[in-house]
């Protein structure tokens, strides 16, 4: 079924909301985990986990958007590889020490890369995709 190019607007402005989002927990995440790196003890690790775990979720909120915008607009999110995000967390929980720490951040300071650059292509379709709903080219 052909999707009208307003409904995958609207699909890829809820992406870039959660989206938004995570890159908003992942920032907040980064900041405590470099707390946690230099000794925040239990309740920083805490704080930094539970601030990738909702970052986690809000990729995966993005996700069926993306799905939408992909059928559409023929982009491939997926190759921003977001959904492996959560293996960091565990990690973290299993070993908390340094070492597990600077695992962790890694992944942070990766995946913020990875949906930094997702926004910056959905912001690239949806600007594509606003002017073919402006010109009714569909």
């Amino acid at each position: 079924m052909r999707k009208n190019p307003n409904d995958v607007i609207n699909a890829a402005n809820e992406a870039m909301y959660h989206l938004t989002r995570a890159q908003d927990l992942l920032k907040s995440a980064r900041g405590w985990g470099v707390a946690d790196l230099i000794g925040g003890g239990i309740v920083i690790s805490a704080i930094k986990r539970k601030k990738m775990q909702d970052a986690a979720d809000a990729i995966q909120d993005a996700m069926p958007y993306l799905r939408i915008v992909d059928e559409f607009a023929h982009h491939e999110f997926s190759q921003y590889d977001l959904e492996s995000f959560g293996l960091a967390g565990l990690i973290d929980i299993i070993g908390d020490n340094v070492f597990s720490d600077v695992f962790a951040q890694d992944r942070i300071k990766r995946t913020l890369v990875t949906v930094e650059n997702c926004i910056d292509s959905l912001d690239g379709v949806l600007d594509a995709l606003s002017d073919m709903a402006m010109n009714q080219q569909y």
